[in-house]
């Protein structure tokens, strides 16, 4: 049975308001407290994938801007995702975090502190390992040392100072994205590496119209050399700048439902590793990114909320493509498709419970019950 997303929708709704209160079809939602909105409290790790500005923190935007995690009090729970939060106060506040690198795997660890001046944060996954051999005797090929770092292998360093109604953070991280291996045996040793390396300085504003400015250094790749002489790079081995500018402006907002329009911008620079085999001379390529976004929250209760969302991406991308003969390009290109997400959050005083779905329940709400799962994500709060 395929039913139509807009029609699912308004089934969702109906059921979720129905189910919060059963009796009382005409209850009214509470206005919120002076100086905050009913959005306000720290959301679920999924929320906001569009990277709306001006929307609500998620638990995984407190690393990225520690400062925020003074004064908060929760504990939050993502069994779908594997994924663990928890903010204290203790001498200000501290902020742990059980969660994922990067690519998803190994485990990393989160550790975070904010008082009113400033935050620190640390995410850290640990994937290395060592070998020896003794040489045996009579042998004439010597030791055998081996170092690997396998692929999710990170550290990230995180600091933010609120400044009013702006915040200045900045980052570095360093990841290795794919396994890296030091080898040594004797007087020969060889050495393949596949590092990403990236930091950010920013400024985040808060208010009606609210932005995101900050720029972004990268530079990702993979060598091999050994002491024969050997070198070979990565085809894919870059240098990158780019400048980021987000932006999102409330356009519609009362004490139970709000529209957020954002537009998120970039403008980049690539610096290809010039290679020798296949032969490549360095290419340089410039981008421009521009992603309309939309975020809309609506509460259906006084203790039910639905948020959805969308986004896309426009592409610009000019530069040389060097081989035997040199070329230029220049394309632009619309994202593959629109991505959009709904949500639901019910929330009381003390506790809350949110959830993302899946797009395939509004093709067919029943698909649950064949087994199949309803929801991309489930977290759970409890707060102090």
């Amino acid at each position: 049975m395929n039913i139509s997303k807009p029609l699912a929708l308004l089934f969702l709704a109906t059921a979720f308001a129905v189910a919060s209160n059963p009796s009382s079809q005409g209850s009214t939602v509470k206005p919120p407290a002076e100086g905050k909105t009913i959005f306000d409290p720290v959301r679920s790790h999924s929320y906001n994938p569009y990277g709306t500005a001006g929307a609500a923190s998620n638990v995984r935007d407190l690393v990225k801007t520690p400062s925020d995690i003074n004064g908060q009090s929760f504990f939050y729970v993502a069994p779908t995702s594997n994924v663990g939060y928890v903010a204290f106060p203790m001498a200000g506040s501290f902020l742990l975090g059980l969660d994922q690198s990067p690519l998803g795997r190994p485990a990393a660890l989160v550790l975070g502190y904010a008082n009113s001046s400033i935050g620190f944060a640390l995410d850290y996954s640990v994937a290395k390992g060592w070998w020896g051999e003794e040489a045996q005797n009579g042998s004439t090929t010597g030791d055998i040392s081996q170092r690997t770092t396998f692929a999710g292998d990170n550290i990230g360093l995180y600091l933010s100072m609120p400044m009013g109604s702006n915040t200045f953070y900045a980052n570095l991280r360093w990841l290795t994205y794919a396994p890296s291996t030091s080898y040594e045996r004797g007087s020969y040793e060889f050495s393949v590496n596949y590092s990403e390396i990236q930091g950010n300085v920013g400024l985040t504003h808060s208010g009606s119209l609210s932005y995101d400015g900050y720029l972004n250094i990268i530079r990702t790749g993979g060598t091999f050399k050994d002491t024969t002489s050997k070198k070979y790079v990565d085809p894919n081995s870059y240098l990158g700048a780019a400048l980021h500018f987000d932006l999102g402006y409330a356009a519609l907002q009362n004490s139970d439902a709000r529209v957020i329009v954002g537009l998120n911008n970039s403008f980049s620079m690539i610096f290809l590793d010039e290679i020798k085999t296949p032969k490549r001379k360095g290419d340089n390529q410039m981008g421009f990114n521009i992603s309309p976004n939309i975020l809309g929250e609506v509460s259906l209760t006084e203790n039910w909320l639905a948020f959805v969302g969308a986004t896309h991406a426009i592409n610009l991308v000019a530069g040389d493509r060097d081989g035997v003969k040199e070329t230029s390009q220049f394309t632009i290109t619309h994202s593959n498709g629109t991505y959009a997400s709904v949500g639901v959050r019910y929330q009381k005083t003390n506790w809350a419970v949110e959830a993302t779905l899946e797009n395939n329940i509004f093709d067919n709400p029943l698909d649950g019950l064949n087994g199949n799962d309803m929801l991309s994500s489930f977290g759970g709060f409890i707060n102090f």
